[in-house]
């Protein structure tokens, strides 16, 4: 497992200098986020680095031992619908029904799910389109 973040580690490093290099093709008003994610995705990436290659024993990861393959399924699945759907039905309608059938589907109450499901829209719709001003994609819904 040691060897493997290793080389994660290297491509996800290799991959940041890819986008740092692409970011200063943008206008210079637009490289202030993208510079921002970067810059922590490279530290973090330094992090994970050093801590796989400071690592004295090459122990087996216990993060996929009980995985619950139908529930993986059932994700991506939706995701894959939801991708395709952002752009029929729009941002707002197709959110909503993608986080609410993903929370039903992984059996949080219908309440809650309900609940979730609005304030995750609300929430997205004011961070980008009021406070970014990050034009949002339409479909003949909303």
């Amino acid at each position: 497992m040691r060897r493997l973040d290793l080389i994660l580690s290297l491509v996800l490093l290799a991959v940041v200098g890819v986008f740092y290099y692409l970011t200063f093709q943008l206008q210079q008003n637009a490289m202030i986020y993208p510079l921002f994610v970067i810059t922590l995705l490279f530290i973090l990436t330094l992090i994970q680095l050093f801590t796989a290659y400071f690592r004295k024993t090459d122990e087996e990861s216990k993060a996929f031992k009980d995985i619950k393959w139908k529930q993986l399924g059932f994700v991506l699945i939706t995701s894959g619908i939801y991708v395709v759907l952002i752009n029929i039905l729009g941002y707002i309608s197709s959110t909503f029904i993608y986080v609410l059938v993903v929370l039903i589907g992984l059996k949080t109450s219908r309440k809650l799910s309900v609940l979730v499901s609005i304030g995750f829209v609300v929430v997205m719709y004011f961070l980008f389109k009021e406070a970014l001003n990050v034009p949002l994609p339409k479909g003949f819904l909303i």
